[in-house]
């Protein structure tokens, strides 16, 4: 299919603000070449609807625009192979079992953003209640969900703050086979495994019965993290973010797609069986922890 670009169009694109006037009509077409789809001139088209000259500036636009182009091209194919690597679940589908046993008006709560997470500030780390059937996710950004539920503030707003933290439903074990056990050295299948760069898992363990006592959650993590299990920069479960299953990790270039290897949500372990499973008895007593008694929805 042909293209054909005038002036106005080029200059609403921002790649050619002083457009010379005898460049009437630049003609892009989109061929097929080894499966990918490449942009050159259209030699079909008469002389006199080509440029009189094409001089170096006008070359300049051309590129910019062609550039344009693939990036919107590029970004539709990470949202398409996003979703055609998990096809399998969505993330709906997947924190409709991880928020099975959030009571009241508590709150697992989400985020989003396009990008590197370790850049542009921390604005973007924004989190909002996850309502079901109502929040909607964009599968080239950055999503993430909290390993806890929290409840609102008097004003009715939610938070991700120690101080609102309402109960602990998963713990999250991060950077397994790089900066941490592989995935073979696990002491418990996980209920989750997911890839977030090459090599390199998150995976899950979905709670029996949530913890609802903050101090020996963070115990709890602290003596996985001694163990060797988890990557030490991922303390703090109370207000910590896991990575979704449809998303990008934007630390790469292009953003790496996230592929979930593994969703067993069958598995679900009580506080006791991780103690017993990861062997951290002379860590911490299953007896310490506070959880909630909470019936399956």
């Amino acid at each position: 299919m042909t293209k054909l670009f005038n002036k106005q169009s080029l200059q609403s694109l921002g790649a050619c603000p002083q457009a010379e006037s005898e460049t009437e009509n630049l003609s892009i077409s989109t061929i097929k070449f080894n499966n990918q789809e490449r942009l050159q001139h259209d030699e079909s088209i008469p002389p006199l609807a080509k440029p009189k000259a094409i001089n170096n500036a006008n070359a300049s636009n051309i590129r910019q625009v062609e550039k344009h182009l693939q990036l919107i091209k590029t970004t539709n194919e990470i949202n398409k192979l996003t979703e055609e690597v998990n096809r399998k679940i969505t993330n709906e589908e997947f924190l409709a079992v991880i928020v099975e046993k959030v009571t009241g008006k508590q709150s697992i709560l989400v985020g989003g953003f396009k990008g590197h997470p370790g850049k542009g500030g921390s604005g973007k780390w924004f989190a909002r209640p996850y309502l079901p059937n109502v929040t909607l996710f964009n599968p080239g950004e950055n999503n993430y969900f909290t390993w806890a539920s929290f409840s609102p503030d008097p004003n009715g707003k939610y938070f991700r703050r120690k101080t609102n933290f309402a109960a602990l439903h998963v713990f999250v074990l991060d950077d397994i086979g790089t900066k941490a056990a592989s995935l073979d050295q696990l002491p418990l299948p996980p209920s989750w495994a997911l890839q977030t760069s090459p090599g390199n898992y998150q995976v899950g363990y979905i709670l029996s019965e949530s913890v609802v006592d903050g101090s020996t959650a963070e115990r709890l993590m602290s003596a996985i993290i001694a163990a060797g299990y988890c990557d030490p920069g991922a303390s703090g479960p109370l207000t910590r973010y896991a990575r979704l299953p449809i998303g990008v990790n934007g630390k790469h270039d292009p953003p790496f797609i996230c592929r979930l290897n593994e969703w067993h949500p069958e598995r679900r372990y009580s506080v006791k069986q991780i103690i017993e499973g990861f062997k951290l008895e002379h860590i911490i007593s299953s007896e310490s922890i506070q959880v909630a008694n909470t019936p399956d929805k």
